[in-house]
């Protein structure tokens, strides 16, 4: 029969704190894989970010190039309207 605070107790005879050890390390464990947890959310956001962006951007240049198209024809239209 094993001893109080043998090995096979799990419970430290010499009063030492070793199962705290044990609980710490799983709690750096845990704050490691919480850790991952938000830096894959953040990529994920980043790339949702990015993507709305190049959305914006690409309407932007839409309206860029149709407001120049409009320019032309004012730009060509304008004497023939100005003098009839």
């Amino acid at each position: 029969m094993p001893k109080i605070g043998s090995i096979d107790s799990g419970i430290p005879a010499n009063g030492s704190d070793s199962p705290r050890r044990e609980a710490s390390l799983m709690t750096l464990e845990q704050f490691a894989s919480l850790g991952d947890l938000v830096a894959a959310i953040a990529v994920v956001a980043s790339f949702v970010y990015l993507g709305l962006q190049k959305k914006q951007t690409g309407r932007a240049i839409g309206a860029q190039t149709r407001d120049s198209i409009a320019d032309g024809f004012m730009a060509i239209n304008m004497p023939v309207v100005s003098n009839p």
